[in-house]
C-alpha cells in the first residue's frame, strides 16, 4: 500500500533523495477520522473522571473561572479550557480533561499524516501512530488537565507546515515556485505554540527555522509572513495582562503593577529559585540524562534502532543532512538539551516533573524511525518488506500498553476526592481553613468554589497566590505572623491549617488538618485507628500506580508515623502501646517510610540506643533514597546514632552537618531552630 497522490521511491534510491513527499490532502485520507476516534476514544475511557493531581486542579480553576494560571500564564490554553469547561456535558473536571484528550488526538492524526509525508505506507503510518498514541507520558498527559497534548500537536504542526516548506526547497520536488501559504500557516502555528508553553516552543524554534531558512529567504514578502505570529503572541500576552487587571476569581500572583510584572510573569521569574537551585550540580543533571535516556528506550521499545537508524541515513545524505541536523535538534531540545539548561535538585519528584517535557522530543524520535523504516523497506539490502515492519510494530504497541496502561487506565480514580471530601468533613461549621501547596490548595478549592461543598466555611491561599480573595500579597515578608494575627482578631471564626508550609501555631490536629492558636506545651495531634485503616487503604488501591498519587500518599504516611512514632517512648497504657507498634509496622512500607520513623523517633530524645539505630542505617540503602532531603535524614540519624547521650550541642552538630550535606534552603535541617519542629 502507498500513500495516495505520492510516488513510491525506488528500491535503489537513497534517503535523501525527495525524502518528503507532497502527498495527498489532509481532508481526502480515510485514516485520519479513525485514528481520531480510536485515540479520542481510547483517552475518554481512561482518563479520571474525577479532579487528579500534578497541575490538574490549578488548571480547571483557571479555565472554569477564565483566570490567570501558574507563569507563565499559558493564556491559549485558559481560554480553550474554558470554552469545554462551558460544553453542556457530565463534571467540570471531565469536561476539562477533555480537552487534553481532544488534542491528544489531534497530536495523533497530525503524527500520522507527517509519517505519510516521508512516504510510510498508510498502513504502517497508522500503525506507528498507534504505538505512540499509548507510549507512557503521552498517554498521562492526554487524560488529564494540562498543557503538554496541545503544545505536542502546535509542535507537531510546526513540523508539518516545515516539511511542506522544506519540500518546496527540494530539487527532487521539481517545484518552480515557492509559494507563501505554508508559511502563513508556519506563523500562525507558530504565535499560537508561543501562547501556550513559550520555553519548550523556543527551544524547538532553531530547527523548524533551519527547514525553512532557504525558500523564506527566497520570498518576496519577508516580514509580511511574520506578522500572524507576531500578533498573535501579542494580542495573547495583553490578553493575559487585561484579563489580570480584571480580577478573576483565580489570579496566580493578583495584579500586575504594569507591564514590566507582566514581562516577569511570563519570563517564570517566579520560579527562577526552582529551576536555577544553587545545590543542584553535575551529578543532578547525570541523572536526570540517565532518566531521559531510559524514557526514550522504553517508550520507543522496538522503534528506537529505526530511530538510530533514520538519524544516521539522513545525515549521511548532503540532500536530507539539514533535515537530519533538524530532527536530531527537536530530539535534543526539550530533553537532553533542557537537563543542561535546568538546574534541578534530582529527586523523585522533580523526575516527574521533568518527564513531560520530554514528551516533543520522543515524538521527533517516532518521527526519525518514521524514516529509519522507510528506507529498510525500499533497500534491497535489506530484504525487509511493510509485512515485516507490520508484525514489529504489532509487537511494539502491545509492549507499550502493557506497560502503560496500569498507569495511565484512571477510569475509577477517586483519591482527590476522597481525600478532600476528608479534609473538608474535619472542618466544624462556620470555619476558616488555611491551605497551600499544588494537592491541598487545588484539591480543596476545586471541591469548595466549582462543586460548592461546605460553603459555610473561607477557605485562603496560606501563600497569597492562586485565589482572588487573598489576605495579603505573596510577596510578604512575615505570613505566619499574619495568618496568626487574623486569625486572633477573628475569634468567632474556628481556624484551621492544611498543609502547615509556614509553621503556624497549631494547638491541636489531625493528620489532616491543624486548629490555629496559642500554642501552650506541645501541640496535640489525633491519630485515629480510622485515619491509619484510611491511608493504608489508599496505599494499597488502584489509583497508588499514578506516581503523583503514591507520593501524596506517602507524605501523609511520613506525617502520621510522625505524630505516632514519639508516643510509644513511655506509653502507660498497654492497648495503646500496642496500637502505637501494629500501627507503625503497618504504616512503614519502604525504606523512606523507615527512615522517616527513624528521624520520629529520635525527635526529643536525651538518651539513645546507638546500636539500634545504627542496625536499623543497616537496612537502608542510602544510594536508593530518592530526594536529597532524605539524604539529609540519613546523615542526622547517622550522627545522632553515634553517641548515647544526647547533649544540645550533639544535636546543634548533627542538624549543621544534614544541613551542610544540602545547603539549600528547601532543607528542613537549614531552617528549623528546635528540636521540636522536626
Amino acid at each position: 500500500m502507498t500513500v495516495s497522490g505520492a510516488q513510491p521511491p525506488d528500491k535503489a534510491q537513497q534517503v535523501g533523495e525527495s525524502v518528503v513527499n507532497q502527498g495527498p490532502g489532509f481532508y481526502r485520507d480515510a485514516l485520519i477520522p479513525v485514528i481520531f476516534l480510536i485515540t479520542f476514544s481510547l483517552y475518554l475511557v481512561s482518563m479520571p473522571k474525577t479532579v487528579a493531581l500534578e497541575d490538574d486542579s490549578i488548571f480547571i480553576l483557571s479555565g472554569y473561572f477564565n483566570g490567570v494560571s501558574h507563569p507563565p500564564g499559558y493564556p491559549l490554553y485558559t481560554v480553550i479550557l474554558n470554552l469545554f469547561t462551558k460544553i453542556p456535558f457530565a463534571d467540570i473536571a471531565v469536561r476539562a480533561h477533555a480537552s487534553s484528550a481532544f488534542f491528544g488526538a489531534l497530536s495523533c492524526c497530525c503524527l500520522y499524516w507527517i509519517f505519510c509525508l516521508i512516504g510510510l505506507d498508510r498502513a504502517i503510518a497508522a500503525l506507528a501512530t498507534l504505538v505512540f498514541s499509548v507510549t507512557d507520558t503521552f498517554w498521562s498527559q492526554s487524560i488529564i488537565t494540562e498543557v503538554y497534548s496541545l503544545n505536542l500537536f502546535l509542535n507537531l504542526c510546526l513540523l508539518l507546515f516545515s516539511l511542506r516548506i522544506f519540500h518546496q526547497s527540494d530539487p527532487a520536488s521539481k517545484r518552480k515556485n515557492i509559494t507563501p501559504g505554508a508559511f502563513y500557516l508556519f506563523s500562525i502555528t507558530l504565535g499560537l505554540a508561543l501562547s501556550n508553553h513559550w520555553p519548550l516552543t523556543v527551544l524547538a524554534l532553531p530547527a523548524y527555522l533551519l527547514l525553512i531558512a532557504r525558500p523564506y529567504f527566497a520570498l518576496k514578502n519577508k516580514v509580511i509572513v511574520l506578522l500572524p505570529a507576531v500578533g498573535i503572541v501579542m494580542a495573547s500576552y495583553l490578553y493575559l495582562y487585561f484579563n489580570n487587571q480584571s480580577s478573576p476569581f483565580i489570579n496566580f500572583s493578583g495584579k500586575f503593577n504594569g507591564l514590566e510584572e507582566l514581562l516577569e510573569f511570563v519570563m517564570r521569574t517566579h520560579y527562577a529559585a526552582v529551576d536555577s537551585e544553587v545545590t543542584a550540580g553535575w551529578e543532578d543533571k547525570r541523572r536526570f540524562a540517565r532518566d531521559v535516556l531510559l524514557q526514550f528506550g522504553r517508550e520507543l521499545n522496538l522503534l528506537a534502532i529505526f530511530s538510530l537508524f533514520g538519524l544516521f541515513r539522513l545525515l549521511r545524505s548532503s540532500g536530507a543532512r539539514r533535515l537530519g541536523l533538524a530532527l536530531l535538534w527537536l530530539a535534543l531540545a526539550n530533553s537532553l538539551l533542557l537537563v543542561l539548561l535546568i538546574n534541578f535538585d534530582y529527586s523523585y519528584l522533580f523526575s516527574l516533573v521533568f518527564k513531560v517535557y520530554v514528551i516533543v522530543s520522543i515524538s521527533m524520535m517516532f518521527v526519525l524511525a518514521g524514516f529509519g523504516m522507510q528506507y529498510v523497506v525500499n533497500n534491497s539490502a535489506t530484504n525487509l518488506t511493510n509485512h515485516h515492519l507490520f508484525v514489529v510494530l504489532l509487537v511494539a504497541l502491545g509492549l507499550n500498553a502493557y506497560f502503560s496502561l496500569p498507569q495511565n487506565y484512571r477510569h475509577q480514580y477517586s483519591w482527590g476526592e476522597e481525600f478532600s471530601h476528608r479534609v473538608l468533613a474535619d472542618l466544624p461549621e462556620n470555619s476558616i481553613l488555611f491551605s497551600d501547596g499544588d494537592v491541598e490548595l487545588g484539591l480543596l478549592s476545586y471541591y469548595h468554589f466549582i462543586e460548592k461543598q461546605r460553603p459555610d466555611i473561607r477557605l485562603y491561599s496560606s501563600s497569597g497566590l492562586l485565589l482572588d480573595n487573598r489576605l495579603f500579597d505573596y510577596r510578604r515578608k512575615n505570613k505566619k505572623n499574619y495568618i496568626e494575627n487574623y486569625i486572633d482578631g477573628n475569634r468567632q471564626w474556628p481556624a484551621y491549617v492544611a498543609k502547615n508550609y509556614y509553621g503556624v501555631n497549631t494547638i491541636s490536629g489531625t493528620i489532616f488538618i491543624g486548629r490555629i492558636g496559642e500554642s501552650e506545651g506541645r501541640t496535640q495531634h489525633s491519630v485515629s485507628s480510622n485515619d491509619i485503616d484510611l491511608i493504608l487503604r489508599w496505599s494499597s488501591a488502584d489509583y497508588t500506580h499514578d506516581p503523583w498519587t503514591r507520593i501524596a500518599i506517602e507524605k501523609l504516611r511520613h506525617k502520621a508515623i510522625a505524630y505516632i512514632t514519639p508516643a510509644m517512648k513511655n506509653p502507660t497504657d498497654a492497648n495503646l502501646r500496642n496500637f502505637i507498634s501494629e500501627s507503625i509496622a503497618r504504616l512503614v512500607q519502604s525504606q523512606t517510610d523507615h527512615l522517616h520513623f527513624l528521624v520520629s523517633l529520635l525527635k526529643n530524645s536525651t538518651e539513645i540506643d546507638t546500636q539500634f539505630y545504627r542496625s536499623e542505617l543497616v537496612t537502608i540503602k542510602r544510594e536508593n533514597l530518592r530526594s536529597k532531603q532524605d539524604d539529609s535524614h540519613y546523615v542526622y540519624v547517622w550522627l545522632r546514632s553515634g553517641q548515647s547521650l544526647q547533649s544540645v550541642e550533639h544535636l546543634i552538630s548533627a542538624r549543621s552537618e544534614a544541613c551542610r550535606n544540602w545547603p539549600s534552603r528547601k532543607n528542613t535541617y537549614c531552617s528549623v531552630e528546635t528540636e521540636d519542629q522536626l
